[in-house]
């Protein structure tokens, strides 16, 4: 096995691929020792079946066999055995009743004087310690024998029978993970032939690798690998699959090379194709890696599942059957535990727009998590970061010519001010990294908020003088101002760029957007009389604009006066509010579902919370500690951690440049 890192929207996520394959099947043959596996074109099905899965924590490795009986044949005199792997050390065997269990010194040993047909029993399991192993690779197999009872035995059933496995392979046994195996050979192609899956938590994220009898073609191949998650482990929920329930499809599309997660919609009763998300994949070898973040499923402490592996072009034969993991006799198989959850480390850089003290906002970039400033951007606020880091926008604050000014810091930092290609205009600007260079992107002088769409190829922001009502969402065709683009439609931003609401006549403010996942964009609004009760966050189509549309009814998300919206990624919206009595740092899911209070602090003034770029952190700023701070919290609940003191003691303004009128933003 080797450690891969994964680049997840230049954020570096840790995810550790298993290399562990079983290439093995069951057969029947007449008992004289083990034997490699006949094709899947011409073997038989054995009368034993035989699921093997391994669970590898605190240099321990325990083996887990299950065994049944699929047909109406007697079986009795029933062995099975493992050889123990080169290298490790012999714990314990155990055996539920039925079996007996015992060690040579050479094979852990199972015997049963007659398995039951179809019945379920308890897994024979035995441990080995592999504390002090060199060797990277723990190797071992499995075989079993029984002996045939009935009147067609010596007729069309052998007396003797035997199945047999080829090499079970655990690599970096010292990396806590569980694999469970499934018999290669069992359809009859390699490209999704699946021979086991392996779940390892890292952090808050869940590992999940395919394992394949074969390596993995190039993108554009008709393949898909697919884990159907059952959360509540009831077959009536969900879709159908393998007698569970799935409410989370977790796929990887050859054809395509993107990996999802897209949940079920159990009124429809359909999968919300518009809700998928995407997900790191890493395919190396014989492996396909996916990283989940737990906070992308609602799960307890246990979920079932099941795994397809099948053809998707009309190319193909029609016949080719999918490969299932695990099969539908095993069920006990189909269970995984979460562990303990701790999110990655915490990295990358953070946006600020702080008071310079000459009347204006100064936007920080700040290295996280000890808040070294990197870059300070002169005259600017309410940053966003684009999705790969490279980019900010900000709405830039007009300026005379002879306040720029350059200066170094030498010592224990350096900040570089900037001015390469500064503008006076009061509008939206992005400022690039690379080139240090910056570009006007809209053409109004009261844009505010602005926000990347999630590919970072359109922007949405906030203007509150050029229309009639208090204040209106534009979306923009492209990051080009709308003069300077080619098309009418684009260039008449002020009609035809207007995000149109079923509801505009009543609505007496939008304000704050931000751009979800989802393609829609998120605001704070107030429809009919402010005391009606329907003041809160809402959610819109992003094509509800007059040049496309005719405009769209928007969901009321949450319903509070105070709701403004800071930023989205995942699903998840994060937002500042006084619902509880004081500022306070929330999320949501875009689905309305998971409302949490990130800061919890009754005493502090706390808010504009910034989604981390792996979706496992939230940052906001904090006055708790009696001077204003950056704090960061789990997603998947813990504690709050102070980061670092802002570095002033006045950072933000009053009125319209109160510190609720700001942003922050997490950038990898």
């Amino acid at each position: 096995m080797e450690r891969k890192i994964l680049n997840n929207q230049n954020l570096l996520l840790g995810l550790v691929i298993f290399l562990v394959t079983l290439v093995s099947g069951p057969k029947s043959v007449l008992a004289q020792g083990p034997e490699p596996l006949l094709s899947w074109n011409t073997s038989a099905p054995s009368r034993l079946q035989l699921g093997i899965s391994t669970t590898v924590a605190e240099d321990v490795i325990t083996y887990a066999l299950y065994p049944k009986a699929v047909d109406q044949q007697r079986m009795w005199d029933v062995r099975i055995n493992v050889p123990l792997p080169e290298g490790v050390t012999f714990l314990s065997a155990e055996a539920p009743p039925t079996f007996i269990s015992s060690f040579d010194g050479r094979e852990v040993s199972y015997f049963t004087l007659e398995l039951a047909q179809q019945a379920e029993i308890e897994p024979l399991l035995f441990k080995v310690s592999t504390k002090g192993l060199v060797d990277s690779l723990v190797v071992t197999h499995v075989w079993a024998s029984w002996k045939n009872a009935g009147g067609e035995v010596g007729a069309t059933i052998p007396a003797k029978e035997q199945i047999a496995s080829d090499k079970l392979i655990v690599m970096q046994p010292q990396i806590p993970q569980r694999v469970i195996f499934d018999p290669a050979g069992d359809v009859p192609r390699a490209e999704y032939d699946l021979t086991s899956i392996a779940f390892q938590e890292n952090g808050a994220t869940l590992v999940i690798t395919f394992n394949l009898a074969e390596n993995v073609e190039a993108v554009g191949q008709p393949w898909q690998y697919t884990l159907f998650i059952d959360g509540d482990c009831s077959g009536d929920t969900g879709e159908r699959r393998q007698n569970r329930g799935a409410e989370y499809r977790v796929n990887y599309n050859l054809e395509s090379g993107r990996a999802t997660i897209t949940p079920w919609d159990t009124a429809a009763k359909d999968w919300r194709w518009e809700e998928a998300a995407r997900l790191d994949v890493l395919v190396e070898g014989k492996s396909i890696g996916l990283a989940l973040p737990y906070h992308l499923i609602s799960l307890n402490q246990q979920f079932c599942w099941v795994v397809q592996t099948r053809p998707i072009a009309e190319a193909l034969p029609a016949n080719l059957p999918s490969d299932w993991l695990p099969n539908e006799t095993f069920v006990a198989l189909t269970r995984h535990e979460i562990g303990s959850i701790a999110p990655n480390p915490i990295r990358g850089k953070l946006a600020i727009a702080l008071n310079n003290a000459r009347g204006f906002y100064d936007v920080s970039i700040f290295a996280l998590p000890a808040g070294r400033e990197l870059v300070r951007i002169p005259h600017a606020r309410q940053p966003n970061f684009r999705f790969d880091g490279q980019k900010l926008l900000t709405n830039h604050e007009s300026v005379a010519g002879e306040n720029f000014y350059e200066q170094g810091v030498t010592g224990s930092r350096t900040v570089r001010y900037v001015l390469k290609n500064y503008s006076a205009v009061e509008n939206i600007h992005e400022y690039d990294f690379v080139t240090g260079m910056e570009q006007q992107v809209s053409d109004g002088s009261l844009d505010a908020f602005p926000f990347y769409s999630p590919r970072g190829e359109q922007v949405v922001y906030q203007n509150t003088a050029d229309l009639a009502q208090p204040s209106h969402l534009f979306v923009q065709c492209s990051l080009l101002p709308p003069r300077q683009t080619g098309e009418g439609p684009c260039q008449d931003l002020s009609d035809l760029g207007l995000l149109v609401l079923h509801t505009a006549a009543d609505t007496l403010t939008t304000s704050h957007p931000v751009w979800t996942g989802r393609d829609m964009i998120a605001y704070q609004g107030c429809s009919g009389s402010v005391g009606a009760g329907t003041c809160g966050i809402y959610l819109v189509n992003a094509a509800a604009t007059r040049g496309s549309s005719d405009g769209a009814v928007p969901i009321q998300l949450t319903q509070h006066a105070t709701d403004l919206p800071a930023d989205a990624k995942f699903n998840m919206l994060t937002f500042t509010s006084q619902r509880d009595g004081n500022w306070e740092a929330y999320r949501i899911n875009v689905d309305g579902t998971g409302l949490q209070n990130l800061s919890n602090s009754p005493d502090a003034q706390d808010g504009l919370p910034a989604i981390s770029p792996d979706g496992q952190w939230v940052a906001f700023v904090s006055d708790r500690a009696g001077s204003w701070a950056v704090w960061a919290a789990p997603v998947a609940s813990g504690p709050a951690q102070k980061l670092f003191d802002l570095p002033t003691d006045t950072p933000w303004g009053a009125g319209d440049r109160a510190w609720t009128n700001e942003r922050i933003s997490w950038g990898p």
